[in-house]
């Protein structure tokens, strides 16, 4: 089970390794990338909660990504989840008119 392979922790860095640990299978990257659309169809539907949701990733992204680059915005990683929010801002969680 993919939660089983994560240990709980307070250590930030834990990101990085929670990220690798859940998309290493690609079979688990599929079910959650597939869990997250779902829940992003669900959820977040209107305007009011998919702002409230960029804001709080523009924040993790900002807040806690940044400082374990070494507050590098042109590191590698940081750049990735940059883009990968920017994609979630235009698609996913565009705004409506």
């Amino acid at each position: 089970m993919i939660a089983a392979s994560l240990e709980m922790s307070d250590d930030p860095k834990n990101i990085f390794q929670a990220v690798e640990t859940l998309t290493a299978s690609e079979a688990d990257a599929k079910k959650i990338t597939e869990l997250v659309q779902s829940k992003l169809k669900s959820d977040y539907r209107h305007n009011e909660k998919k702002t409230a949701l960029r804001k709080a990733i523009a924040t993790f992204v900002k807040e806690q990504v940044l400082p374990l680059c070494g507050g590098n915005d042109m590191d590698d990683r940081y750049q990735n989840y940059k883009s990968i929010s920017r994609g979630l801002f235009d698609k996913e969680l565009k705004l409506e008119d």
